[in-house]
């Protein structure tokens, strides 16, 4: 019976979905696919019209096609049921099907593969070009041990042995950082200080690399550029940049949190607030403190012992002299007579004239291009901008139209990236997640948070295309206790292997991005050891003993050489002052 109301609620769900949309004369992408297939099945004519007008197919990235999606591809590509001979030729990786979240399926590309019929029509791309020897050495034994057989779980795939072909200096580094958790704790030490003075040394030492020119690879000086930090996920994100930051690190973020989420973001948010509304008290504090101002909170304290009701009277009302730090003082002095210009040119200014007028006036565009990520700073300035002149095209022109869109659009944190920028030729470090990195290269990768186990799944609902609907049931003899039916226990299970099967892929696709050196790490508490975690598969794929993990260097079958620590030299930077970004990146040039 609650199944039915559950079902019954989602077909009224979905029938009121149909009706906005059809209202509105929009179809998603799902709608696109859906009717895509429903024409080729009921139209024989198209169908064999488009059959006949193309005489071969190619699919690529074919390890990240659904089912829905095979369907249509099928469709044009068989006759009576049967594939055409020679017409389609699909290429992909399945040991890189790392999209489940878009519904990508990793049994399709196996069960077509089967339909292809024997190895003459099954062609294994078995050699490399990216790595060096030793790394290649590395990857094949790491990998046939971790993804292995595919027998018994049918999302696992099966590794093929990789042969390189890569001819340069073998100055191959392989090295795993299985951190004393313990040691960490008495230190108050963290792996992200382990990322930042490990690629700090590097980058000190000169660590030779292989850099490709005119007349083929040769051995060169780490740049900062060479390296990159690739993170299953972003929760870790700005305790990595802060401590970059502490070590004198110069990196850039691909991505990072969404757009709307930033601080610049955030600032111009309160600009607008404020030139709306000059008795916005929390917008004015929050703009004083800005880059825009730069109010220090001595300063912000002093301020609201002046006269006044509001923060506005009180600026107002600021005598030049008092208790303030010079500093501060001048800064008040000097932003009480912007904001009173700026209010003045509100409605003689387009608000796309009017923030760059801002930003140019205020400084505040200097003060972003002299933070480490600056150029990303700067390009999401330049998107606000472009907001503003697209609304302004489309016929609004209400400073406080804009503010209140951009108020509703920050309130519901769509997850918009931020402004693109070039990748190539940045002497910075890359920081992006495994999913943004695939089908990149780079000379030198860190892998860190091998130690993060999968996220548990918590969800009372759940549903298998081909097992169908369940749900836990509340235990009559128990008020907070939930019984799972045995289907609920079968999804489960089925839903766990198919999330363990694609996070083995994931580290496949991460470690696979380095080319010359590559450097695993996690935090060897005993689930990360132990469980089901990336690190725990590597730990059983070298043999080692999680009860005794061995230092320094660790001879892997007796010939490959893996560097193994559990501690590590901090080498904290001294307090100083600030660091000119420019001159800091231009010192690896």
């Amino acid at each position: 019976a609650l199944l039915r109301k559950i079902l019954w609620l989602c077909e009224q769900v979905e029938g009121h979905y149909q009706q906005e949309k059809e209202g509105l004369g929009l179809l998603d992408f799902e709608d696109l696919q859906l009717k895509t297939l429903e024409l080729l099945k009921n139209h024989a004519d198209i169908r064999n019209t488009l059959r006949n007008r193309y005489r071969f197919i190619m699919v690529d990235e074919f390890q990240d096609t659904n089912q829905l999606q095979w369907d249509i591809i099928s469709r044009i590509a068989t006759h009576e049921g049967k594939l055409e001979s020679q017409k389609l030729f699909v290429v992909g990786d399945p040991k890189q099907s790392i999209y489940g979240f878009r519904s990508a399926d990793v049994r399709v590309f196996q069960r077509v593969k089967e339909s292809f019929g024997g190895p003459e029509n099954n062609i294994v791309l078995g050699e490399s070009f990216r790595f060096l020897p030793g790394l290649n050495t590395f990857i094949n034994r790491l990998f046939r041990t971790v993804l292995g057989d595919a027998a018994g779980n049918e999302f696992e795939v099966p590794y093929d042995h990789l042969e390189t072909r890569r001819e340069a200096q073998d100055n191959s580094r392989m090295e795993l950082a299985i951190l004393d958790p313990e040691w960490l704790r008495e230190n108050q030490l963290s792996q992200e200080h382990y990322l930042a003075s490990r690629i700090r040394r590097l980058l000190d030492d000169k660590v030779p690399v292989n850099r490709r020119g005119p007349d083929g690879e040769a051995l060169q000086a780490i740049r900062p550029g060479d390296i990159a930090i690739l993170i299953p996920r972003r929760t870790h994100l700005l305790r990595l940049e802060s401590t970059l930051r502490e070590y004198g690190v110069p990196f850039k973020t691909i991505g990072g949190v969404g757009f709307y989420r930033r601080q610049e973001v955030f600032d111009v948010y309160h600009l607008l607030r404020v030139l709306d509304n000059p008795g916005d008290d929390l917008a004015l504090v929050a703009l004083l403190r800005s880059p825009f101002a730069g109010i220090s909170d001595v300063g912000l304290y002093f301020l609201a012992s002046e006269k006044g009701e509001t923060y506005r009277e009180k600026l107002e009302a600021l005598k030049p002299y008092g208790d303030y730090s010079p500093e501060d003082l001048e800064q008040l002095m000097l932003f009480r007579g912007q904001l009173t210009r700026w209010e003045q040119r509100r409605d003689r200014l387009s608000l796309s004239q009017l923030l760059n007028e801002i930003f140019d006036e205020s400084f505040y565009r200097a003060s972003l291009a002299a933070e480490w990520n600056g150029e990303q700073l700067l390009a999401n300035l330049d998107k606000i901008t472009e907001m503003a002149r697209d609304y302004e095209q489309s016929g609004f022109t209400a400073l406080a139209d804009f503010f209140e869109s951009l108020q509703q659009i920050i309130d519901l944190d769509p997850r918009e990236g931020e402004a693109q920028i070039a990748l190539e030729d940045e002497n910075t470090i890359k920081i992006m997640t495994i999913h943004q990195s695939k089908g990149l290269e780079f000379p030198v990768v860190f892998c860190p948070y091998l130690d993060d186990p999968a996220r548990p799944d918590i969800r009372q609902l759940r549903f298998e295309s081909d097992l169908g609907l369940a749900v836990k049931l509340r235990d009559a003899g128990q008020q907070y206790q939930l019984t799972a039916p045995y289907l609920f226990q079968l999804i489960d299970a089925r839903q766990k292997q198919k999330i363990q099967a694609e996070r083995k892929r994931l580290f496949y696709v991460v470690v696979t991005r380095a080319r010359d050196q590559v450097f695993l790490s996690g935090v060897g508490n005993p689930r990360g050891l132990t469980g089901e975690t990336a690190l725990g598969w590597a730990v059983q794929a070298m043999g080692l003993d999680p009860e005794a993990i061995p230092e320094g260097e660790f001879l892997w079958d007796g010939q490959l050489c893996i560097n193994i620590l559990q501690r590590f030299e901090a080498n904290r930077p001294a307090p100083a002052g600030e660091v000119d970004p420019a001159a800091a990146v231009a010192g690896f040039r």
